[in-house]
Parts: C-alpha cells; sequence; structure tokens
C-alpha cells in the first residue's frame, strides 16, 4: 500500500509539472487604445513589443475613414481602383475578423497606432532568434494561443502573442486556408523589371500553419489578410 501511495504521489508531481512547464503565458498585458478607441494587448517578446491581438480599426490615423466594403463586389471594385479597404472575414461581422488590403498597410495617413509601425519581414525575423518563433523549419508553438485551432494543433502560448487562424481572401473575394493565420507585412514583392515597392503587384506575408510552422510567401496587394503591429 505504501509503495502503491508512493507512485501515485510521483505521477501526481510528474503531472503538475508538466503542466508548470507546458503551460500558457506568465507574463504580464499591457493595455493601450488605437485610434478608434479600442482596447488591445501588448507583449513584450525579446526586445520587441507586439500586439497581442489583431488590429481593429476602420480609420486612418488621422481620423479618417477606411472604405468598407460590405460585398464581394464592392471588394473587387476598391482594389481595381487601389483604394485602401477593409472587409469583415465573409463580409459577416460575427466572425469578427477584420481583413485589410495592402493598399491600407502603405497608405501615407497610417493605420497603426501611434508609436506602432506594421512590422516588415525583417521585423518578424528578428523573433526568429528570439525563439518566439521560428521559420519554415521549426515549431510556432510558443506563439499559437492555447485555443481556436483545429483539434490539436492549439500551442502553448508561452510568447503571449496568441496568434488564432484567420485565413485570408484573395483579390477574387474568395477565402481559403482557414486553418492558418496571416499577417501582412510592409515588404513588397518586386517582380522581374520593378523596381520600386509602389509599382509591385503583390507583398510578403507571415504565415502561421496548422502544422506548428511558420512560413513568409507573397500575395496580391488586392487580398484582404488581418495585421499585427510592432511597437517603434
Amino acid at each position: 500500500m505504501r509503495n502503491q501511495l508512493s507512485w501515485i504521489k510521483l505521477i501526481a508531481a510528474s503531472s503538475l509539472f508538466f503542466l508548470v512547464s507546458c503551460g500558457g503565458f506568465s507574463g504580464d498585458y499591457k493595455v493601450e487604445k488605437d485610434q478608434d478607441g479600442n482596447e488591445f494587448k501588448t507583449v513584450k517578446i525579446g526586445d520587441q513589443e507586439w500586439m497581442a491581438t489583431n488590429l481593429r480599426v476602420t480609420t486612418f490615423r488621422n481620423g479618417e475613414k477606411i472604405p468598407q466594403a460590405r460585398t464581394p463586389k464592392e471588394w473587387k471594385s476598391l482594389n481595381k481602383k487601389q483604394i485602401p479597404a477593409w472587409c469583415w472575414r465573409n463580409f459577416n461581422k460575427k466572425t469578427g475578423i477584420k481583413y485589410y488590403n495592402h493598399y491600407v498597410v502603405t497608405d501615407p495617413r497610417g493605420i497603426a497606432p501611434n508609436g506602432w509601425k506594421v512590422p516588415n519581414v525583417k521585423d518578424f525575423q528578428v523573433n526568429i532568434s528570439q525563439r518566439s518563433w521560428t521559420g519554415s523549419y521549426g515549431s510556432v508553438w510558443d506563439s499559437k494561443a492555447e485555443e481556436g485551432w483545429g483539434f490539436g494543433n492549439s500551442g502553448n502560448n508561452s510568447t503571449g502573442f496568441s496568434s488564432k487562424p484567420s485565413g485570408l481572401m484573395g483579390y477574387d473575394a474568395v477565402l481559403s486556408n482557414d486553418c492558418c493565420a496571416y499577417y501582412w507585412t510592409t515588404s513588397s514583392y518586386l517582380e522581374d523589371g520593378v523596381k520600386k515597392s509602389k509599382d509591385a503587384l503583390n507583398a510578403f506575408y507571415i504565415q502561421f500553419k496548422e502544422c506548428d510552422c511558420s512560413d513568409y510567401s507573397y500575395a496580391s496587394k488586392e487580398c484582404g489578410i488581418p495585421i499585427r503591429c510592432l511597437k517603434k
């Protein structure tokens, strides 16, 4: 009986150690407000400070409204004119996910709150060496939220970044890859013969995949993708 109790205590202690060592974010979030008055959490990862939630604004920093596309037809029309625009995922507010085209990202009126910026590819790569997430050959377990992902694919969110699946919307207003998280960067993809970012048709995004790896690729600037901001 005594040996049995010893084994029970050992198992309980091991289980407690697993929970403590593999648990979620144990640091402190700060709270700030964007230009629309929305509160958002921030988290320090290494020597960078990131938003811990996706951007939710519908205005630029100067107070001017960002046009909202309410239908696929409106989304295509605004993009054709290269007008900054946002929309709800699937044009449905209940999803709670906002998409922005890349014309919003580069607009001189600025979409990021005061003191913040939309990151470039290198800004994301800094965190690769700070273990918050890694490139195509490593795990993003530490930065994926503990809920919201497919069965068995949630992370431990030890960095507090709290990444959740968002999918993206194509230039044709068709949704895809809703099992992955996407974030725009300011970095343009310069096609052959293109020398200036403003003339590029595509821009880079960061993707957190369901399979616990991350990657970056490029998409049309007319695509709808969420935004995370970085403290300047």
